[in-house]
């Protein structure tokens, strides 16, 4: 495969001008977006759709689709700590042994979306019956399911597949930028995972992503397109005639160090604009001015960062720090969602593909390199995984699977409601940790809690721009997120034991690196290993949270920052609660929704009427 072909991306000093230039002259814009991740290709492209709107993108990272391992579909790990990532960790998690958790984020345009496991999944349609706090204030109503969910089907372009026929094609769009189905790879454990589960009393399913709930075990949908690469919100929007508009300018290597906010006359606080840096060589420090709004598409990590840097945030935490106190708004950084999982490690007999990654060895190098090159000539192979090839749904307080008589203990319902999960159970193919190294034939199921009551915060560590901030998820705080994932361990004991699963796995294998035997330990010896296992599913959400004001809310319904009406936030911190599935899909569609709301903001202007002839 030859390489992608360039692409007119610009330089930081393309789009603005020198901060040491104390000329009156700034480079203009109508639409300033900050971060070019999963929502902010999306918005960028749907923004420039209208002629008469003049749209700067700014990313810090350079093109996702320049770079191979984004394209091939087990490729985004091997990103992890690179330049292409942003190298993020926790601080150390109290109620999680101590340890420090990896936080990876895409530092690229496509963001998260050109590293991540490319999960077709939103979450459950329930989900967004919470997304209204008070479904009486303005704009609150375009948040339930039956309103927001056509901007999941709007970005999807789906493609049949015969060996996963769907019974119903009608919740499936083919119109749309990011491509979906089922052209990854799907090897024996997760095909024989879906068998078992129906096995253990937990329904089968084609489809995932319909109006009839996400319960269910199914071999998964990706973003993965019919070409064998990952579709990406770069690949998807960011295409050659997108590109091609004049009033378009997509600008690489532009680290944005503050939003400029003044305030008029009148005492309205309004986003004039931002400062960027070019950091690669001696750093150049540029300003561009906005003259519409500035959006914030940068992340549920980089996001209230920002925020937090331009003076908008907790005032106390802002002084704290040295930063002059632009608008106090307490709930910047706060609130804190993420899906943590344990894994359950088990030696595969046959279909593990350990040799793919990058830590193994020489000989798995080697044979990761065939492997590359294979899927190079055809598309297909262990590169073509997306490293999670089938998932389970389900509930932790099913009768079937959790009868009364031997769970009798209740646990809070977190769920958004009947139809929705809290735990997800996920095969992969390979041993899922940062760990663990050195394992023969590993594959993992990862126990992953959907819907956690702990919550963390994203805190500054400095004024410095260029610094990382604080990331404490706070996992496992509350005792119901133990008790869920133990729960999700002993339903996970069970269907790898069952009929279609038992064979896939070598029982025999006595090495303490697997945990053939971990059903035979008690709920407090699995509190444990949850507390010494957990880590991210890389899912953080709602750092910036639509909700009322009063409520800890950053913006309102319509994505506006509480105080500063043309200043957004477009991405998956302002998720009002986390979604119980994956958080690609939600990012996505807030980008084609942010893209009407604004739109409708700035009616197009009408033409001019042709002068009338006078008669003569």
């Amino acid at each position: 495969m030859g390489a992608q072909p360039s692409r007119p991306y610009k330089s930081p000093q393309d789009a603005g001008t020198p901060v040491s230039d104390t000329s009156s002259s700034t480079a203009e814009w109508d639409f300033i977006i900050v971060g070019g991740g999963s929502a902010g290709c999306v918005l960028a492209s749907r923004l420039s759709e209208r002629a008469d709107f003049k749209v700067l993108l700014l990313e810090a990272g350079a093109s996702g689709s320049a770079q191979l391992l984004a394209r091939v579909p087990g490729g985004g790990p091997g990103l992890f700590r690179t330049q292409h990532e942003w190298n993020l960790y926790t601080v150390p998690q109290k109620h999680g042994d101590n340890r420090e958790c990896y936080w990876p984020r895409g530092k690229m345009l496509g963001g998260c979306s050109s590293i991540n496991a490319q999960i077709y999944h939103y979450g459950a349609p329930q989900d967004f019956s919470q997304w209204g706090d008070d479904w009486t204030a303005p704009g609150a109503e375009q948040w339930t399911y039956e309103n927001f969910g056509p901007y999941f089907r709007k970005y999807e372009k789906f493609t049949p597949s015969a060996a996963y026929a769907l019974d119903d094609m009608s919740h499936r769009n083919a119109k749309g930028r990011i491509e979906t189905g089922f052209n990854s790879r799907h090897g024996s454990f997760g095909k024989a995972f879906v068998k078992a589960c129906g096995e253990v009393g937990i329904p089968t399913t084609k489809d995932l992503n319909t109006l009839h709930g996400s319960l269910g075990a199914t071999n998964l949908m990706t973003y993965v397109g019919t070409n064998g690469e990952r579709s990406t919100s770069e690949t998807g929007y960011l295409t050659p005639d997108v590109l091609a508009r004049k009033n378009l300018m997509v600008v690489t290597h532009a680290h944005v160090t503050k939003i400029l906010i003044s305030t008029g006359a009148d005492g309205e606080k309004r986003a004039t604009g931002v400062e960027f840096a070019d950091r690669r060589g001696k750093v150049a420090l540029f300003r561009a001015t906005a003259r519409k709004e500035v959006i914030l598409s940068a992340g549920a990590v980089h996001s209230p960062q920002i925020l937090m840097l331009s003076g908008v945030g907790p005032a106390k935490h802002l002084s704290e720090h040295g930063i002059p106190v632009v608008h106090d708004l307490p709930g910047v950084g706060q609130y804190l969602k993420d899906h943590p999982w344990v894994g359950v490690y088990y030696q595969m007999r046959s279909d593990s593909i350990e040799f793919l990654k990058k830590d193994t060895g020489a000989l798995n190098l080697t044979k990761a390199l065939g492997a590359l090159i294979y899927w190079q000539m055809t598309k297909k192979g262990p590169m073509s995984t997306n490293g999670a090839e089938s998932a389970a749904f389900i509930r932790s307080d099913d009768p079937v699977l959790f009868p009364k008589e031997k769970y009798p203990s209740s646990i809070e319902d977190s769920t958004s409601g009947p139809g929705a999960p809290d735990l997800e159970l996920i095969t992969s193919p390979v041993c899922v940790s940062q760990h663990r190294k050195g394992m023969k034939m590993p594959g993992t199921i990862l126990v992953t809690l959907l819907r956690p009551t702990s919550s963390g915060t994203i805190t500054l560590a400095s004024n410095d721009p260029y610094a990382a901030p604080v990331i404490d998820p706070n996992y496992l705080a509350t005792q119901h997120d133990v008790d869920v994932l133990v729960r999700g361990l002993r339903i996970t004991f069970a269907i790898a034991k069952a009929k279609s699963l038992a064979p896939e796995i070598n029982f025999g294998e006595t090495s303490k690196d697997f945990d053939h035997r971990m059903e035979e330990l008690s709920d407090e010896e699995l509190e444990k290993i949850v507390r010494a296992r957990a880590e991210t599913l890389f899912h953080p959400t709602s750092t910036v949270r639509m909700a009322p004001l009063a409520k800890g809310g950053c913006v309102d319904y319509y994505l506006r920052v509480y105080g500063i009406p043309n200043l957004r936030v477009v991405d998956d911190s302002i998720l009002p609660e986390i979604v119980s599935g994956h958080t690609a899909g939600p990012a996505f569609a807030l980008g084609e929704k942010a893209g009407d709301l604004i739109k409708d903001a700035y009616p197009a202007p009408v033409p001019a009427a042709a002068p009338v002839s006078e008669s003569t």
